[in-house]
């Protein structure tokens, strides 16, 4: 019996040190469409998908020589600060970018080229970001 309660306390504090030790850091990924913008009170801040600047990524049924790249317009805006234009891409540099005590990469592009509808709809996009604090 005395092991079992020495395991379950050891058990407990182990759980407690996995939560997060500062509740205003912000990490995780962040999904929006096209001219979407979300509020994420956890980072203090707003993220918003303007546009897709250009799309030459290969389709996926086809070969081709160059994989292609997703270049989109992006824009942060901390609360109380200045909205921040910004792009990102899927193969060029950059994929990421720091900003203020933030990192954001571009992790998805969607839907992915295939050849039929192409080119893609405008309206259909969306991209996956991630968000790691790094102050």
């Amino acid at each position: 019996m005395k092991h079992l309660v020495i395991i379950l306390l050891l058990l407990l504090i182990i759980s407690c040190n996995n939560e997060n030790p500062d509740p205003d850091k912000f990490d995780g990924d962040i999904s929006l469409a096209i001219h979407q913008s979300q509020f994420y009170p956890d980072a203090d801040l707003t993220i918003g998908f303007c546009s897709v600047l250009s799309d030459s990524r290969c389709p996926s049924n086809a070969i081709c020589v160059w994989e292609g790249n997703g270049e989109v317009d992006l824009w942060i805006q901390p609360t109380n600060l200045d909205t921040i234009n910004f792009t990102l891409n899927t193969f060029l540099e950059p994929n990421a970018i720091e900003l203020l005590d933030d990192k954001i990469e571009l992790r998805e592009l969607n839907p992915y080229p295939e050849d039929e509808p192409y080119p893609i709809d405008e309206t259909n996009y969306s991209v996956l970001l991630f968000i790691e604090n790094i102050q």
